[in-house]
């Protein structure tokens, strides 16, 4: 059997953008119709960077609403959760299924507080916005090391125990 063009295209496909011929893999699919994109995953990576270049403040418009949005918030906090944990070299253990069913709970689990999206005040971002807490903070991003609570929460403990959160809010009230 000798070897014809079309077995050695067969699995390509040619970038429309910059005219390679790419194993198929190297294509993302259409989210809505599922067909391979036409331009191959570097090109297109390459266009959505010229496009938020050109238009940064419809990037800024369309980040924040996407981060306002259960799911927009959900991705943002894993994908900065395994950003952090790749930098120190800890295993990530968090699947986005594990963020999605800990925000969707609805309250803050250390404070009972309701998670909200929308900003406060000036700010950009809601204090009670859903965050992801490592119990103990030198332990690695787990299912069972994590709590869902809100992001003035997790800025207040820091490093620290949830003890000693208890322990100042207790002091301050008795001031």
């Amino acid at each position: 059997m000798s070897i014809t063009t079309d077995h050695i295209l067969q699995g390509t496909q040619a970038c429309k953008s910059c005219d390679v011929l790419q194993p198929l893999g190297q294509f993302d699919r259409h989210s809505q119709s599922g067909n391979l994109r036409s331009v191959c995953k570097r090109c297109r990576i390459q266009q959505i960077n010229r496009w938020q270049q050109a238009n940064r403040e419809q990037t800024r418009v369309n980040q924040r609403a996407y981060n306002r949005r259960w799911h927009g918030r959900a991705v943002v906090l894993f994908n900065a959760a395994k950003a952090r944990a790749n930098n120190k070299g800890d295993p990530f253990l968090l699947t986005l299924d594990d963020v999605k069913a800990g925000i969707a709970l609805g309250k803050c689990q250390k404070t009972g507080v309701d998670f909200e999206l929308q900003p406060y005040g000036d700010s950009t971002q809601s204090p009670y916005a859903p965050s992801i807490d490592k119990i103990d903070p030198k332990g690695f991003y787990e299912p069972n090391n994590v709590q869902y609570v809100c992001f003035w929460y997790n800025g207040a403990k820091q490093q620290w125990s949830d003890e000693l959160v208890l322990e100042m809010c207790k002091r301050l009230l008795s001031q």
